[in-house]
């Protein structure tokens, strides 16, 4: 995860170590504005969505397990995510994912992923899988059974590409 969030990293390419620059995922998201009131903000947007990214690549999904994960690994974790308080409880979680506009997330992210395939150029991708999924609660938030189709690259751990697809695909 902490080669994700940082600037500098080194590869071993044919016995040379090499430093390489590349835009951190944590920049990626502070150029996500903030849609929040100055007012009563505790916690930086940018270390928020870390925060989730950072719990959901090690497997917890729902806001208090992200939450709790956060608390888990106490104030060094919340330090490095750039939090000046505790991690966030479940209900800020909810506000903010729950309001963020998932379009320019989703967009944000996958311009990052591909920036960072584009490192490894001439390698190929060992494997890729294509995923259906329906959004279990879809309906119940006021829209139709919401489809989506993944590819995901099994090498670098990253959902490649996502869309939204017809039911019958």
């Amino acid at each position: 995860i902490q080669s994700h969030l940082v600037k500098d990293f080194q590869i071993k390419l044919r016995g040379e170590t090499m430093t390489r620059q590349r835009l951190a995922l944590i920049d990626v998201f502070s150029s996500i504005a903030d849609f929040r009131q100055a007012r009563g903000k505790r916690h930086p947007m940018k270390s928020i969505l870390a925060l989730a990214t950072a719990a959901m690549m090690c497997g917890y999904r729902s806001y208090s397990a992200i939450a709790e994960w956060g608390r888990n690994y106490g104030q060094p974790l919340a330090k490095a995510l750039g939090f000046t308080h505790k991690s966030p409880c479940a209900s800020t979680l909810h506000t903010i994912f729950s309001t963020l506009d998932k379009q320019l997330f989703e967009t944000s992210l996958s311009q990052w992923a591909e920036s960072v395939m584009r490192e490894y150029p001439g390698r190929q991708i060992e494997a890729e899988s294509i995923d259906g999924k329906s959004l279990r609660g879809s309906q119940k938030q006021g829209a139709a059974a919401a489809h989506l189709l993944s590819a995901v690259s099994h090498r670098l751990g990253l959902t490649l590409s996502q869309r939204a697809v017809p039911d019958c695909t």
